[in-house]
């Protein structure tokens, strides 16, 4: 061995040993992460079971769950495709030999399979590992997820006093007094605390924060307001009109005013809390009650922005919604009203769980703002009657009827009075919930209804062939109206749905549906479900999509760039030509069906399975399908028939124009579409008047009289033959003396010609014979037909039976 060999050998030992110390490394890493996460997993199960009652701890388990899994799939996903390349390599050092066969293999060989082997083992414990604590986690979160509704249904049917029970007035009464010092003590301990905390420096720094964020907010939201940018519609007397404002310009308005109302407050509460948070301002009881009172203004000024951005009570032009004005106002005012009440309601139920108030007086607070906030929807649904016909200035602004408007009326209803019901029946919990949810549907309901709108109007519309981008498009890419408009409705339709998704795990939500299983249920979705050995997979189901259509349109442009540029330069024929342009055109699409099948997870013992059950579909019902396609590919690879061939198929005949899967379309004479399946073609008979060349037999049959010579009559028809430029030379035309018929003496002239000039140039053949038939003046005698000369029928009373009987009737 040379130097320069062992060199080699001594590298390639080196590199295999530090591969395999790394792959080693690797391996040891993955399972001490997997071992701490089985610790983490069984800490997480204990703390499930010590807040069985506590929705609040379940939440807080539930989140740090989901760290767990995105390890867990990454892990698996990391270790799947290790997996598959040690498999591919066992599958290329085939199986080991047989000893007792006295089979031997080489050594390196033999090393490298039990190494193999061994990682083999391995990945397998792993991703067995990694599965099973995914499986863990995922039943662990299925069980907090049963647990909180369960809290959730046991607290909304949890039964108390009734509002209207004199026992809870009487114990209210009896505990205000305590709970009235109780809140002193609250207030008074929190000015200590804000005393004890700020000394001069820092008090001189909360009030310079607090100077600042009114400097900041107050003209920042009147320059905001600026950008509202709704003038009034119809402008005054005198003003020039502008045109009304369209459906996309209104839905614009209605997001930017409820920005413009929103962003300031938000930002303001949001920088008071943090300011108070991060100079220790909060105690500890204090904390849920200025959250809560911060939140909630925040909230009603978000409630106000949406409301005046989608009905625009003072604008009846910018409104987002076909209402009136009385309704648009009465709507507006409540979309004001019913957050406000919210808003108090959970302030003072911060306060009291900071008090630990009583139960009695919990629950009367509940039951009151309740109570209010179902009165006041009433009181706006009984105001929104329809108007006298007296009152209705402009009919368009009547109120409409039916529809959407008719449907949250009745939802309304329904809401306000299940808040009266439960109240009043002690259900408190049920009637608060209610109420949460009604302004929570609402803001959701009017997120969407803006969005929506834009969707329509930017997808929908925009891209379509009538919008500004979709003209720009269809300009630059070359794409029809009909494909353009096509795209733009399904694009619009897509994005529809994903908002109508998220606004339902939205609205969902308070429910009991958490996010997190509703983002499991996509995620397993969309990554991927084992059903019996096969991964279903929607990621996966829509990559295989775009690869078929990528390799179907790639096949698509190289058919075409055959056709158009590259075979007609050729000295192919045309059926050749089109033969060669399918047959590529069915590879590609195998080829792109197979890569789209890979994709999917289908395997060749898969693809056996499948074709098992196509075979028994085939014999019960794709028989003829099948039989059409096979004949389809006989056709291209025998070529009985071609593009452009003049076939006679039963009574019909035309020309081929094209050969498809499983039919063929002939283009009759009469410029109608003759479909006929390939079978036929195969299994028929089919007569192609140009299977071996374009020659065809013109036949004309002349008849002259007896007086007249056959050998110049035969000379005449030669002559003008031969004098026809279409008329091939070769074979040369012939007259033929057929007989001697009762009339005339029966000639034929027969020549050949291309086989699409055969009717052309037999009807110059004709032409020209008569015409030099009558000027060598030879007689073309007409057919001679017996006549049968019948007696018109006489009259009636002119029968002479009929005379013989009047005869003898006046005789008797």
């Amino acid at each position: 061995m040379s130097l320069r060999s062992a060199a080699a050998a001594a590298l390639s030992l080196l590199l295999l040993v530090l591969a395999s110390g790394l792959s080693l490394q690797a391996q040891t890493d993955v399972r001490a992460q997997l071992d701490r996460i089985r610790t983490e997993i069984t800490a997480f199960e204990k703390e499930v079971q010590a807040n069985l009652t506590n929705d609040k701890g379940l939440a807080e388990t539930r989140a740090k769950l989901e760290p767990l899994q995105n390890q867990l799939r990454m892990t698996v996903a990391a270790q799947t495709p290790i997996l598959e390349g040690i498999k591919a390599r066992l599958d290329q050092l085939g199986p080991g030999p047989d000893a007792a066969k006295g089979q031997t293999e080489n050594a390196d060989v033999a090393r490298e399979r039990l190494e193999q082997e061994k990682a083999q083992r391995d990945t397998e414990g792993l991703l067995a590992l990694a599965r099973n604590h995914l499986v863990a986690i995922e039943q662990l979160s299925s069980r907090i997820t049963d647990q909180r509704r369960t809290l959730l249904t046991r607290a909304l049917l949890e039964r108390t006093d009734s509002i209207f029970s004199p026992l809870l007035w009487a114990n209210i009464v009896r505990a205000l007094p305590g709970e009235f010092r109780s809140l002193q003590f609250l207030f008074a301990g929190w000015f200590v605390h804000l005393q004890s905390q700020l000394d001069g420096l820092r008090l001189g720094l909360l009030a310079l924060a607090v100077l600042l964020l009114a400097v900041v907010a107050v003209p920042g939201h009147r320059y905001l307001r600026r950008f509202e940018a709704r003038p009034v519609w119809p402008p005054a007397e005198g003003e020039p009109v502008p045109a009304r404002p369209s459906r996309k310009q209104r839905a614009l308005a209605a997001l930017r005013v409820t920005i413009i109302w929103a962003v300031v407050p938000v930002m303001v509460c949001a920088g008071i809390y943090n300011l108070l948070d991060a100079m220790n301002l909060i105690t500890e009881r204090m904390d849920g009650f200025v959250h809560t009172l911060l939140f909630g203004v925040a909230l009603v000024a978000f409630a106000h922005g949406l409301a005046d951005g989608i009905l625009g009570p003072d604008n009846p032009a910018w409104r987002l919604v076909d209402l009136d004005d009385r309704a648009a106002g009465k709507i507006a005012n409540l979309a004001k009203a019913f957050p406000t009440i919210i808003v108090i309601g959970k302030t003072l139920e911060a306060l009291m769980q900071a008090i630990y108030a009583v139960l009695p007086v919990t629950v009367g607070g509940k039951a009151l703002i309740a109570l209010l906030g179902a009165l006041t929807i009433i009181r706006t649904l009984r105001g929104l009657r329809s108007l006298p016909e007296a009152e209705i200035d402009d009919p368009a602004q009547a109120q409409p009827s039916g529809g959407l408007f008719t449907l949250v009326r009745v939802v309304a209803w329904a809401a306000a009075g299940i808040m009266l019901i439960s109240v009043a029946l002690g259900y408190v919990a049920l009637g608060s919930f209610i109420q949460d949810q009604i302004i929570w549907l609402a803001m959701v309901g009017g997120v969407l209804l803006i969005l929506v709108a834009l969707v329509d109007e930017y997808i929908g519309y925009g891209i379509s062939p009538e919008g500004k981008v979709g003209r720009q498009v269809m300009q630059e890419v070359g794409l029809s109206k009909g494909s353009l408009k096509q795209i733009s409705i399904l694009a619009n339709g897509f994005f529809r749905v994903v908002l109508f998704i998220a606004a339902a795990m939205l609205a969902l939500a308070p429910w009991g549906l958490d996010s997190g299983d509703t983002l499991g249920t996509l995620r397993a979705a969309l990554f991927g479900f084992t059903v019996g050995g096969v991964t279903i997979s929607l990621s996966n189901i829509i990559l295989a999509i775009v690869l078929f259509g990528l390799g179907f349109s790639i096949t698509k442009a190289v058919k075409v760039w055959l056709e158009k540029s590259y075979l007609p330069h050729t000295k192919l024929d045309v059926g050749l030509r089109n033969s060669i342009a399918t047959s590529i055109g069915y590879l590609g699409i195998i080829i792109a069906t197979v890569m789209a099948a890979s994709t999917l997870g289908f395997s060749l013992d898969k693809f056996t399975i499948v074709a098992g059950a196509l075979s028994v579909g085939i014999g019960f019902g794709l028989q003829s399908i099948v039989n059409n396609f096979v004949s389809g590919l006989i056709l291209l690879w025998e070529r009985p028939i071609r593009v452009g061939d003049w076939i006679v198929v039963g009574e019909e005949q035309g020309i081929v124009k094209k050969i498809n899967v499983r039919s063929t379309q002939i283009e009759t004479f009469d410029r109608a579409s003759l479909i006929v399946p390939n079978s036929e073609f195969i299994s028929g008979r089919v007569k192609n008047w140009m299977h071996n060349d374009r020659t065809a037999r013109v036949v004309i049959p002349i008849g002259v009289g007896y007086g007249s010579d056959p050998d110049r009559v035969r000379k005449i028809l030669l002559d003008v033959a031969k004098a026809s430029k279409d008329v091939l030379r070769e074979p040369v035309p012939r007259v033929y003396f057929m007989r001697l018929g009762e009339t005339s003496m029966d000639f034929e002239l027969r020549c050949f010609t291309d086989v699409d000039t055969v009717l052309p140039t037999k009807s110059e053949l004709l032409f020209q014979i008569h015409k030099q038939l009558a000027k060598a003046r030879i007689d073309i005698p007409m057919p001679m037909r017996p006549r049968e000369w019948l007696e018109p029928p006489r009259e009636e009373g002119d029968l002479p039976d009929e005379k013989a009987d009047r005869s003898s009737a006046r005789g008797a």
